[in-house]
Parts: structure tokens; sequence; C-alpha cells
């Protein structure tokens, strides 16, 4: 009986073995995601493993962590680099435009404009590195079939913009705490979002 109650099948502690996985799997795109080059592979990997193992139930969430690392390496050079360069232009833009707006007047529209339109582009942006774990094209395809889907589905691209935005927001000024949950806590919110958008095409090449 007492081995019935500890198994690890048990749905008790169900919740616990998930919680272990955020906070392992969390820890592992932090340390792959340190070369900087390497970022992409690692978000790749990260959302892979989460959508289908700890959200969809599947075994092995660190062997498909790793398998999904290795094979997204060669695509998730650029689209890394893209993404960092893109989030770091973003946040020099903010604070001068932030810097600005305090002073009302004209600047004050352009920051709230400035909003709108990062939104929609920070959720454009977050379907390429998802898009990578899923999908065998080239960069230059893959960029541009994501465009396609995010003007397609604009409400959730705009739904994604805001989860990851208050993402970084949380990371940036909690670091210590966030880095042990809150990269797969995105990448699981991120996948609410885009496993919808994605399912129609996963049978095609």
């Amino acid at each position: 009986m007492f081995g019935n109650f500890f198994s690890a099948d048990n749905p008790f502690f169900l919740p616990f073995g998930k919680l272990v996985d955020v906070v392992c799997l969390s820890l592992l795109w932090v340390v792959c995601s340190l070369p900087i080059v390497t970022l992409g592979a690692a978000t790749a990997a990260l959302y892979d493993a989460a959508a289908r193992c700890v959200r969809g139930g599947q075994s092995g969430p660190y062997a498909r962590f790793f398998s999904t690392f290795k094979g997204s390496l060669k695509a998730g050079l650029p689209a890394g680099l893209l993404t960092a360069a893109a989030v770091w232009g973003l946040y020099r833009l903010h604070h001068f435009l932030y810097l600005h707006a305090l002073e009302r007047g004209l600047w004050y529209g352009i920051y709230f404009f400035f909003w709108v339109l990062a939104l929609v582009f920070i959720g454009a942006m977050g379907y390429v590195l998802p898009a990578l774990s899923r999908f065998e094209l080239g960069f230059g395809r893959l960029l541009g079939n994501c465009l396609r889907l995010a003007m397609a589905h604009l409400p959730s691209t705009v739904g994604l913009g805001l989860l990851l935005t208050a993402a970084f927001i949380l990371f940036y000024d909690f670091p210590l705490i966030a880095i042990f949950c809150l990269p797969c806590l995105a990448a699981l919110g991120a996948s609410l979002f885009l496993e919808r958008i994605f399912r129609p095409f996963m049978g095609e090449n």
C-alpha cells in the first residue's frame, strides 16, 4: 500500500514533479543561454520541453530539451542573435522615449504609440523560437512564416507580447527569484497562444 502511495505516478505527487521540472528546465535554459549565441536553441528547447512534457504530459522533459537544443543549434544561431538584438534595441528605445515622455506634450503620445507597436513586435518575435522547435525550415522561411502567422492571429500576438513583456520586466526586477521558475512559466504561458496556432501545420513538412 505504501509503495503505491510513494509512487511517482500517484496523483498526490504529480504537482511536485511538475514543479521540479519547471525549476530544472528554467535553470537549464539559463545555463545554455549564457553564451548568447546559443540563446535561440536554448529557448526552442525550453519551449518544446515545457509544451510537450510539462503541459502535454509526455515523459522525458530533459532528454527532449537536449535533443531539441542540439537539433536547433544551426538555425537557432541567427534567430537567437536577432532576438537578443531586438530586445536590446527595444530596451534602449524605450529608455530614450520614457525620459522624453516625462516632459509630456508630444513625446507622451509618441511613447504611448511606441508601446502599441512594441507589443505587436514582441508578440511577433515570440513566434520565431517556439516555431524553431516545431518546423524544419531555413531561417528566412521561418521568419517570414512567423510574421504571417502573427498578423493572421493579431489578438493572440498582442496577448503573447503582453506575456513576454511582463516576464521580461519581472526577470529584470527580480532576477534572483525569477531565474528559478520564470523562464519555464513564460514558455508554458506562450504555449497557450502558440500551440493552437501551430497545430494545423504540424502535419506539414
